[in-house]
């Protein structure tokens, strides 16, 4: 009888000690704070504000970079290195914005290990009184520490089931601080009535409890340009007070071959860096490749980003780069989704 009441008690403690009670403060706190999810630049400041809407990122991203400083003299690489960043974390700010803003709200209901806020419906940009969505986000505690949510939406006009619109894992660390994983479904979204038509799926992994760490993955999205296919990985590692960033695409050029696009850049506490770039592409048919390659150097931010060296056209000498900067070409190793 006593291994009888032991074995029972054992069960029962095991049963309470995987259950994971949650309160609202808590579910809150999952949803990541866009500091956590940043790119820094070569400015040292990824100030992405509030923009209308992804799709306006890069246009606000370039304007804003060309109204500080002059065109003709900065360099093209800490320039693309700067808006690349800066749409990222521009998504990224736009994305979680919209999480944090529902949960500013109290939630629907809160039971066991999970929050609920919503179901509540989207009402036509076009047309009073028609109701188009119906959103739903739910948090879950899996353990101390660690949480899931996911930002689901039902199509009105055409029932169907909810669709995973923005869904992630996060484990926070104090304000600004974590570790996790982010994927925002466009495809899905796409789906909805009144929604942008843009396509793919974007993963984000990001661990900032120490030196900040951003990788991410744009897979089956398309050139807004031509419409053409289109796919992108980003990483981001924090050196110090400088950084180290790379980025590819694969896309195509006009004739459908496959073209791929690559920068490595790298810069230090006072912006000064290198940019290494590389262009791969080759025919459909396998007649023919290119493989082309270019660096530049820029100073730092007091100097700003002025180009210090240049392959293409050749300007100035490698020594020109600052010291950490002055070896040959790093080309990025990122693979492609």
């Amino acid at each position: 009888m006593r291994k009888t009441i032991a074995a029972l008690s054992l069960a029962v403690l095991a049963s309470a000690c995987g259950k994971q009670d949650i309160t609202p403060d808590e579910a809150r706190s999952a949803v990541p704070e866009s500091s956590a999810i940043r790119i820094d630049t070569p400015k040292d400041s990824a100030d992405a504000s509030s923009p209308s809407s992804p799709a306006a990122l890069t246009a606000t991203a370039e304007a804003t970079f060309d109204a500080r400083f002059p065109a003709l003299t900065t360099s093209d690489y800490a320039r693309w290195s700067y808006v690349t960043a800066w749409t990222v974390n521009g998504g990224a700010w736009w994305t979680l914005a919209t999480l944090r803003l529902v949960t500013l709200l109290p939630p629907t209901a809160c039971s066991g290990d999970t929050c609920t806020w919503g179901p509540w419906d989207e009402e036509s940009k076009v047309q009073v009184g028609l109701k188009v969505k119906r959103w739903q986000l739910v948090v879950t505690k899996v353990e101390e520490g660690k949480f899931t949510y996911e930002l689901s939406a039902m199509n009105l006009l055409v029932p169907g089931p909810f669709l995973s619109i923005v869904s992630g894992v996060a484990e926070p660390a104090g304000p600004g601080r974590g570790k996790g994983q982010l994927t925002v479904s466009f495809d899905n979204a796409r789906q909805l009535p009144e929604s942008e038509q843009r396509y793919g799926t974007l993963t984000i992994q990001y661990d900032t409890t120490a030196e900040a760490r951003v990788d991410a993955q744009l897979a089956g999205g398309r050139d807004e340009q031509n419409g053409n296919p289109l796919d992108a990985a980003y990483a981001f590692v924090a050196t110090g007070a400088g950084g180290d960033l790379q980025v590819a695409f694969r896309g195509q050029d006009p004739a459908a071959n496959p073209v791929n696009l690559s920068l490595h850049a790298r810069w230090d506490g006072t912006g000064a860096g290198r940019g290494d770039a590389r262009v791969f592409a080759e025919d459909v048919n396998g007649s023919w490749t290119f493989d082309y390659g270019a660096s530049e150097c820029w100073a730092g931010k007091a100097g700003a980003f002025a180009l210090t060296y240049d392959t293409d056209p050749a300007f100035g000498d490698v020594s020109a780069c600052a010291s950490a900067f002055q070896g040959e070409p790093q080309y990025s190793t990122l693979g492609l989704p």
